[in-house]
């Protein structure tokens, strides 16, 4: 739970997973996780599955004590590349939707393959045409000014592959966000109120290069990337600050909200965050 006593918005993340898992599990494609024997195949099972994206809407709050199900679906299957949709239902409502994009992946070659036959008829089994998510316009930060939050992976946060499994992504830019809102506090004017709840609406997260546990710590980057009257979206990149690589990058909508609703945001805020706005696209 979060401070606000709802279902915070990075365990989301995890219930895909646990669905995604249960899923593969449920027909004779385990070896796609690397857990299981491949069938007919010899030697130890090189197979594994990559999670290049995330889009998750969340539509209501979920609260403790109310249980949860997290309904599947094969939403598209490529040559290399399938996307799975997800609906999460709280008390017959749908409280999020979901889209993850998912490559299976060779150890032993280090590398994306095809899908085979056989997995792309098993998925389609499975597949259901469903409406897509509304875009979120992707940025990137280059060296546009940003606030920066160093971090270091914990040895709980790796996966069966010694990675840092792709729901704690959204840890990492949670914090960083939550270091920028308690930043933006030092701007706050001695006769204001303190700012309303920021409500999570949206986050999407794309994966480019997999993070590794070690001791030296790394960055996430955040950016404002729009500002409306009561939303603000925010852009970061979980970076690598000795090489410059970016290993995610995030989009993130928030809604400024009251307890009768989304409220405007002070115009204090507004102007603490000029420094990090980045420059308006031309058309």
């Amino acid at each position: 739970m979060d401070a606000y006593l709802h279902l915070n918005n990075g365990v989301y993340v995890d219930y895909l997973q646990e669905a995604r898992v249960d899923f593969l599990h449920s027909g004779e494609f385990a070896y796609m996780l690397g857990d299981e024997p491949q069938p007919g195949a010899e030697g130890p099972n090189t197979q594994a599955i990559l999670v290049t994206g995330h889009q998750v809407e969340y539509l209501k709050p979920a609260e403790h004590g109310h249980p949860l199900q997290v309904r599947l679906v094969v939403d598209q299957i490529g040559a290399a590349r399938f996307t799975l949709a997800y609906d999460i239902v709280s008390d017959d409502r749908i409280v999020a939707r979901a889209r993850t994009v998912l490559c299976p992946f060779d150890l032993e070659t280090d590398a994306i393959r095809r899908l085979t036959d056989g997995e792309k008829a098993w998925f389609a089994e499975h597949a259901e045409s469903v409406e897509p998510l509304p875009t979120v316009a992707k940025v990137r930060l280059g060296d546009q000014p940003a606030h920066e939050y160093a971090f270091r992976v914990r040895w709980s946060d790796l996966d069966s592959y010694r990675h840092a499994n792709n729901v704690k992504y959204y840890d990492y830019v949670q914090e960083a966000r939550i270091d920028l809102m308690r930043d933006l506090l030092e701007h706050r004017p001695a006769q204001s109120e303190r700012p309303g709840q920021w409500i999570v609406v949206r986050q999407d997260m794309d994966y480019a290069v997999q993070i590794d546990f070690r001791p030296e710590a790394y960055v996430v980057r955040t950016a404002v990337q729009d500002i409306g009257q009561s939303s603000l979206t925010l852009a970061a990149e979980i970076m690598d600050p000795t090489t410059g690589v970016v290993h995610a990058s995030s989009r993130t909508v928030l809604v400024h909200t009251a307890v009768t609703g989304p409220e405007a945001i002070p115009a204090w805020i507004r102007e603490a965050l000029t420094p990090l706005r980045l420059p308006v696209p031309v058309a």
